[in-house]
């Protein structure tokens, strides 16, 4: 099994008319990890940033304002939720919250009734928080709309593939007349809080997806004795500190998302911004990121 994800470039996913069988056999074949990347898309790299530092944005609103946009009767599946889903200990999941929305269609349901109170999660009406963030719903549609229409192009690849390996046995263009067909598209935007310990100590900063963990500053006049004295002491202190954390890590419950089971034919996903206060920051956690596991 190959550890590397598979890129391809926008400019040959826009083209019907390649052939990209072989990197798409290398990602989603039987040695390949699922997953693959698109890269050059026009216009990504500013949406993603627009629309990420409104997620950081919407979650610091006060907590009585984010529950306005809650919708229980789907499940908490359209706007706002936050502490609904569960870890896989057990334990409600605080650490991140969840904006839902349909970018296609703000009415999927067309006004059956019917179709909504069946399938609740799916063909709820959107929800946006025009009065809190008035760019928020556009910026979400297009962001959400760019992914849609990368993900189609790139099932009709995938289509293509599948007809080669198996040919007469799948319908021609199946997967991609899902996407252009389906009324239930759902785009998810996640918000990971700081950890609640980290808030409490006065030089910590919020942020939307981590933690940068700095030190209080140190007097400038002190003679060298003192200085030595006291690096000493905080070294110490960043032992002790870093075998704490390390203990509490092994005493917390596992921070892994309960099984589940996802309810789409393909996902998109964007890179994660790192947020500290309203300014963008480098990753504070390598240990953070996207994980595959076999």
């Amino acid at each position: 099994m190959t550890n590397t994800p598979i890129n391809i470039p926008y400019s040959l996913v826009m083209q019907p008319s390649a052939d990209l069988s072989d990197l798409i056999e290398k990602a989603a074949g039987a040695d390949g990890l699922g997953i693959l990347s698109v890269s050059g898309v026009p216009g990504f790299p500013e949406l993603r940033s627009k629309l990420l530092r409104l997620a950081s944005d919407f979650a610091a609103l006060p907590e009585h304002r984010r529950q306005q946009y809650e919708d229980p009767q789907s499940y908490y599946n359209f706007g706002w939720s936050h502490g609904k889903e569960a870890l896989q200990s057990g334990h409600p999941d605080t650490h991140k919250g969840s904006y839902y929305a349909n970018p296609l269609d703000d009415d999927p349901a067309k006004g059956e009734v019917s179709l909504m109170e069946q399938h609740p999660a799916y063909f709820r009406p959107n929800i946006w928080p025009s009065e809190d963030l008035p760019a928020f719903e556009q910026a979400f549609k297009e962001l959400g709309q760019l992914i849609v229409n990368v993900g189609t192009m790139l099932t009709h690849h995938c289509d293509k593939y599948t007809s080669q390996i198996h040919p007469g046995k799948v319908s021609e263009g199946k997967l991609t007349h899902v996407l252009q067909q389906g009324r239930n598209h759902k785009g998810r935007l996640l918000h990971y809080f700081p950890p609640q310990d980290q808030l409490q100590q006065p030089h910590q900063h919020n942020s939307s997806s981590g933690m940068e963990d700095q030190q209080p500053d140190q007097q400038q006049e002190q003679d060298q004795a003192a200085k030595q004295g006291q690096q000493q002491i905080f070294k110490q202190g960043e032992k002790q500190q870093q075998q704490q954390q390390q203990q509490q890590q092994q005493q917390e419950p596992t921070q892994w998302c309960g099984w589940h089971t996802d309810h789409g034919s393909l996902t998109g996903l964007t890179p994660a911004m790192y947020m500290r206060g309203s300014q963008e920051v480098a990753n504070p956690d390598p240990q953070s990121g996207f994980y595959i596991c076999d």
